[in-house]
Formats: C-alpha cells, structure tokens, sequence
C-alpha cells in the first residue's frame, strides 16, 4: 500500500512495486483496513514518506498499535519534503521560514504510538534492507522500519560521478 511521493514513481512497470495509491496519508490506514477486512496481515507493507508520515500517516499507525494490527510500514526518511518541493517538515528541525526548532523523531513518535519493534536501515545498504525486511515480515508483532537517507537532490549532499555501464564486461 502506497502513498504519494517521489517513491511512487515505481508503482508502474517496470519495477510494479506497489498495490494501490489512494491520497496523501492513506498507506498506512489502507493497509490496516484491508488486512483487517482480509483477516490476513502477513507480509503486507505500508510505505510512506518522512513528510506525509507527520502530515497524515501517524494516525494510521497508532490505529496499528491500538487495534493489534501486524503490519509492516516503511517509513522513507529523506529529511525533507521532497516531490513538492523540498519544504522542510517536522523531522528536518527548521520551519517552512528556516527557524530552528525541535527535531521530531519519527523512531520516538512510532513507539508513542505502541510499536516495539523499530528499525532505521541506510536504503545504500541493499543486504541490510533485505535482511531487516524479511525479519520485520516475519516478527509476530507491528513494526516499523525507516529508510533514512537524504534526498540526492538536496544542494547540501555531496554529488558523486553518475554511474555508467561498461558494455566490454557485459
């Protein structure tokens, strides 16, 4: 179950990798519903976005926690607000007006909300990802896992040379 993002561009072929995208906020809920209305909460994932995850999303997961779900949501932090615009969010630390303020910790708000099992996974690192993902489909229990990486766009993430494909070792 997905939400709106820069994510769910790879919703269509080739990658199909997600479901459904309802609106802004509805991953998590949907995905809660249709387990519940399934009667069936193995290996089913939730992904949202930092941003929309403090905008709209948190409500579903505290539906989770109260209601006894077994779902897995992935969280991808990318410390800003990025398809829209890169607009700070409450995770990033500053307001819309570059103001400090209080970081919120998307690890703390999950646990408020009743789920135990929280993991933070770097996405470069595949094998983890992989690993955490199999264990958290597996667990028992609700959990969360976050993906926390900035996004590539941002102006203050060191730009690496672009990949190319060496057609002699293909």
């Amino acid at each position: 179950s997905g939400d709106i993002g820069c994510y769910t561009l790879g919703a269509t072929a080739p990658l199909n990798a997600m479901d459904s995208c309802v609106c802004m906020g509805a991953s998590i809920s949907a995905l809660h519903g249709f387990n519940k209305a399934r009667n069936m909460e193995e290996r089913s994932v939730a992904v949202i976005g930092d941003s929309t995850f403090m905008h709209s999303g948190m409500t579903g997961l505290v539906n989770i926690g109260y209601n006894k779900g077994n779902s897995t949501v992935i969280i991808l932090d990318n410390r800003i607000t990025g398809m829209t615009g890169h607009q700070e969010n409450p995770t990033t630390g500053r307001t819309l007006k570059g103001e400090e303020v209080p970081q919120i910790s998307i690890e703390a708000v999950c646990h408020a909300a009743g789920i135990n099992r929280v993991r933070v996974v770097d996405p470069y690192d595949v094998a983890q990802v992989e690993s955490v993902l199999k264990e958290e489909l597996a667990a028992p229990e609700p959990s969360v896992i976050i993906s926390r990486r900035p996004c590539v766009l941002l102006k203050s993430v060191p730009r690496k040379s672009p990949l190319t494909v060496n057609t002699q070792k293909c």
